[in-house]
Formats: structure tokens, C-alpha cells, sequence
């Protein structure tokens, strides 16, 4: 796991680039000393989002404010970018904004719009701090630079725990919600197409592993595992998993040799993400 210090001094272990909200979510969870436990079990699903070409092993954030009601007793109160001035004076919120503001987000920069959380607080009439979690970088920006931009839309999400006890209920991976079976077999297919996507078009000037779309690929894959390391970690998910946070190892691990355009390393990854997916499954399995 990866480990930087935040804003008060403390350390903070955080997930996977793409898992910018779960990273926020987190954060504030440890801020105010509520165990995170539950929500680790919880958090195990497996997706693809084609507009963004991002794979995802966690949860969606709207499902997240969901379980977070109903387990934990927190509520979600949204503002939208001009009522942000409402929320009250340095106390931390979740930000939903735009990496296209973000100079640390070189991809993205004043380029392209991504959906990008941070943890953020007001500091003045106007006045924004913002912390990502996962680089640890701090921005303190005016409201008056931001603006929503076509669909990516700028709202803050201010978190408040209403009883401090939890819901006694089983908390069981949210897949289990799902067709499974589907699931994995979606991403698979969806993964298997890029990878020989990669292959065919064959960047021979470079090595794979320097473009930003391998880049992007594997960092998807390493969150999934990092996602999975936290999930069988938490004191209530009931196996430790260690079969399958091997294979999600061994993904890595071959991601890499593709990356370096090792001879048959293509079939060695597609071979690999197979074994890890039919683990899971079959982990998911035994719920029943």
C-alpha cells in the first residue's frame, strides 16, 4: 500500500488513481474516527465504464452515500457549486470536480474533463483548500475559478453522522447485489479487446509501458488490487483472501512484461486475469 502524510500530519493510506472518491470517502471516515471496517467489506465490485475506458474494482459513489445512511447513519447533504459558500467554515467536505482545473493532473490539465473527488474545506468567504489523497498535492483556489464544463458538473457532498452506532446488520460485498457472472465476463472481454488493441497497433518506438493508454490500463488493474488488499484486510469480510490477492499479483506482475512487449506476454496477461476472476467468483460463491 501506498502511504504519504496529510494535511494535519497524520498518515494516510490511500487506493488506486481511479478511486479518487473511495480515497476521499476514506479519508474522512478516518478523519472523524469512525472504523472503516464495513466499508472495506463492502466495497468489492468489478466494472467497466466505456465512455472513460476505466475498469473499476469499488463501488460507484452514489451507492456509497447508500450504504453509508443505512449502515453507518451518515447523511449526505449536496451543494452545488453556487451554494458552496453555505457549507460551513473548515470543516472538511467531499469535492466533486473537474481534473481539467488540476495542474498536477497532467493528462487532464486545461485538456480533457475526468471527474476528479477531493477533500476540500472552505477557508474564506470564496476561498477553497483542496487535498487529493492520492498525490497528496494541496490547491487553495477561489470559487471564482471554477465552472462546470459541459456535463462535469462541480458539487460538494458535506458528510454528517446522525447516532454514532452502526447497523448490526451482515455486511456482505455489494457484487453479491449483482449478476456476478456477468459482471466478470464483461470486463474480461472488455480487457482482452484492449489488450490486443495494444498489441496490434504495435507502438514500436517506444516501449507500451510509456504510453498513456497502457498507463491508464494498469492503473486501473493495480486499484482493483489495492482495493482488494483493503477488502480482505477489514476485520469483518470473513477470508483473507489469499489466493486471490496472489493473482492479482501475478496480473501485475504479467502487466508488466506486456508493458516491456515481453514475447507472449499478451496471452500471459489475458491468461492470468482468468485465473483471478474465476477466484473471485468462486469467493463469491460461497456466500450463498
Amino acid at each position: 500500500m501506498s502511504k504519504h502524510v496529510d494535511l494535519t500530519g497524520n498518515y494516510f493510506e490511500h487506493l488506486g488513481p481511479y478511486d479518487c472518491f473511495f480515497n476521499a470517502l476514506v479519508y474522512w471516515m478516518e478523519y472523524h474516527n469512525i472504523c472503516t471496517d464495513e466499508l472495506y467489506t463492502f466495497n468489492l465490485d468489478i466494472s467497466y465504464h466505456p465512455p472513460t475506458g476505466i475498469f473499476s474494482g469499488s463501488v460507484e459513489p452514489h451507492i456509497f452515500f447508500i450504504f453509508l445512511q443505512k449502515f453507518l447513519y451518515i447523511e449526505t447533504n449536496v451543494y452545488y457549486l453556487q451554494e458552496l459558500n453555505e457549507i460551513p467554515l473548515n470543516e472538511l467536505f467531499i469535492l466533486e470536480s473537474n481534473s481539467y482545473f488540476f495542474p498536477n493532473e497532467l493528462d487532464y490539465y486545461q485538456k480533457v474533463d475526468h471527474t476528479k473527488y477531493v477533500i476540500c474545506k472552505r477557508v474564506g468567504s470564496n476561498k477553497l483548500l483542496m487535498w487529493d489523497p492520492y498525490d497528496n498535492e494541496t490547491i487553495i483556489s477561489f470559487l471564482s475559478d471554477l465552472y462546470n464544463r459541459d456535463k462535469f458538473k462541480i458539487n460538494g457532498f458535506y458528510l454528517s453522522r446522525m447516532k454514532c452506532e452502526k447497523n448490526t446488520s451482515m455486511i456482505i460485498p455489494y457484487l453479491l447485489n449483482k449478476d456476478y457472472m456477468k459482471e466478470y465476463i464483461i470486463v474480461f472481454n472488455h480487457a482482452k479487446k484492449k489488450i490486443l488493441y495494444m498489441k496490434e497497433n504495435n507502438f514500436n518506438k517506444l516501449l507500451l509501458k510509456n504510453y498513456y493508454i497502457f498507463r491508464k490500463f494498469y492503473g486501473c488493474f493495480r486499484g482493483i488490487f489495492m482495493a482488494r488488499e483493503r477488502h480482505f484486510r477489514s476485520r469483518t469480510t470473513p477470508e483473507n483472501g489469499v489466493e486471490i490477492l496472489t493473482g492479482w499479483n501475478r496480473v501485475q506482475k504479467d502487466m508488466t512484461k506486456f508493458g516491456l512487449q515481453f514475447e507472449g506476454s499478451d496471452n500471459e496477461l489475458m491468461i492470468s486475469l482468468e485465473y483471478v476472476f474465476d477466484k473471485e467468483i468462486k469467493y463469491l460463491d460461497s456466500y450463498k
